[in-house]
């Protein structure tokens, strides 16, 4: 009986070690106290935007995500949260760096267009942070 409660016990805990996919669409706004720079806030029709969305959960919730965009540090973001930034069309770098700034950053290469979205996930996949384009 106590191996089967044990058991049970480490199931849920291994299956709370992921995190949970937002829609960036739906996901709560970032505050703008987290973005350093507030002109990439602002919307215009020429300008192309890239949203990062961070998954929810509570994996990891309390470690710190930096987001960079060609070498710049640019916001840190929290679970269950989406950044949406507008940028001039063109090739750009988008970035994610999970704890501190003593970490390697890890860079996406994107090339947008002007009134076109391009969408990023950050997520816990239980060993590692992961950040991938969703499109």
């Amino acid at each position: 009986m106590l191996r089967t409660l044990a058991a049970g016990l480490l199931v849920s805990m291994l299956a709370a070690c992921g995190t949970t996919p937002v829609d960036p669409s739906r996901a709560p706004r970032l505050e703008t106290s987290f973005v350093m720079d507030p002109t990439l806030l602002q919307s215009a029709p020429e300008k192309s935007s890239i949203r990062v969305v961070r998954d929810s959960g509570a994996w990891g919730s309390a470690v710190d995500i930096l987001l960079y965009l060609d070498g710049r540090h640019i916001a840190s973001i929290n679970a269950n949260r989406v950044l949406q930034i507008w940028v001039p069309p063109g090739a750009h770098k988008v970035g994610m760096q999970s704890f501190n700034a003593a970490y390697p950053v890890t860079y996406l290469d994107v090339t947008t267009r002007a009134g076109e979205v391009a969408d990023f996930r950050v997520y816990q996949d239980g060993s590692d942070w992961q950040f991938v384009r969703l499109k």
